[in-house]
């Protein structure tokens, strides 16, 4: 894990543009890796890009749009 996300997760806790914003580098961060999207966001975690998913908005998950290559909040 990539010793800038920790610090930016403990503060992602605390913001939900914070958390979004994260996702979007652990994305970009992947993609540097590897050539295709990963399936799911929790494949951030078990690829050690990110120790944790963060917590979305209430009654929101975090979704990859592949269509713009970007993580987003989308309704549960």
């Amino acid at each position: 894990v990539p010793a800038e996300f920790q610090q930016k997760l403990a503060e992602a806790d605390q913001s939900p543009e914070a958390a979004l914003a994260i996702m979007n580098e652990a994305m970009k961060d992947w993609l540097l890796r590897r050539p295709e999207y990963p399936k799911t966001v929790g494949e951030f975690v078990t690829a050690r890009v990110l120790p944790k998913i963060p917590a979305p908005h209430a009654g929101k998950e975090f979704a990859i749009d592949r269509t713009r290559g970007v993580v987003v909040l989308v309704d549960k």
